[in-house]
């Protein structure tokens, strides 16, 4: 009688580990479901397709494609959400982008230019003038910096890193093949200057353009500054300030 329970166990507990785990193209299965591509040259691993041929695949090389919605928790987000992670052992959730620090790393603190000649704006050979962008102003976060259109600076309300980049058009007063001129941009003690580039066949006009990326505390003034050798005005002016939030560590 015990050699008959013993048997029924012994079966019933090897009914239980076959149905327990299953095996693809093994016979050695190791985990519920487990399937093991029979082609290794094979790219795909896995693939499910219904009736409208949206399907679902997993690749030999770990990568998943899916071309549907991701749903989570019955929840397919909405535009500009990520999928943002609350830590170990807890479901990720949708987040809007703005509200993560990789909507944050790139902010546009100041955009804008000038794009005509006022009166009085003849500068002397040589002579150093601060480049000032009033006319259209397309963005400016008061929440990243200020810009002051009297004294044409930007002052920075928080530490993180600037990118400043700007470009400007210049011309002679009077046709000068030979005109040279610099561009410079200021961002507290550090000065960076960019030289001019002059058009072929035209003896009045220079461009510029600079970049510059530099870390800035809190309260760090930026201006933009530009001579030419010969008498200069400048038609065309724009400005554009990138902040991030990153540390100088």
């Amino acid at each position: 009688m015990i050699k008959k329970i013993l048997f029924i166990l012994y079966c019933l507990l090897l009914s239980n580990a076959a149905i327990s785990q299953v095996g693809i193209n093994t016979n050695n299965p190791s985990a519920t479901l487990d399937i093991v591509t029979k082609d290794q040259l094979q790219n795909e691993a896995l693939k499910i397709i219904n009736s409208t041929n949206n399907f679902f695949k997993i690749y030999n090389n770990g990568n998943v494609n899916f071309n549907n919605l991701l749903y989570l928790n019955s929840d397919k987000g909405n535009i500009d959400y990520v999928l943002t992670s609350q830590g170990a052992n807890t479901p990720p959730i949708w987040t809007d982008i703005l509200k993560t620090t990789l909507g944050s790393y790139v902010v546009i603190g100041y955009n804008g230019s000038k794009e005509s000649q006022t009166t009085n704006e003849n500068f002397n050979g040589l002579q150093s003038s601060t480049i000032s962008f009033k006319g259209i102003t397309n963005i400016n976060s008061s929440e990243v910096g200020e810009w002051n259109a009297n004294f044409d600076t930007y002052k920075v309300n928080k530490s993180g890193v600037y990118e400043v980049i700007v470009h400007l058009k210049s011309h002679t007063t009077a046709s000068q093949p030979n005109r040279n001129g610099v561009l410079g941009i200021h961002m507290g003690v550090y000065n960076q200057y960019f030289k001019g580039s002059n058009i072929l066949g035209d003896g009045f006009t220079t461009n510029f353009t600079g970049k510059v990326s530099r870390y800035l505390e809190k309260d760090t003034v930026i201006k933009i500054s530009s001579y030419l050798s010969y008498q200069w005005r400048y038609d065309y002016a724009s400005i554009n300030i990138n902040y991030s939030p990153k540390s100088n560590n």
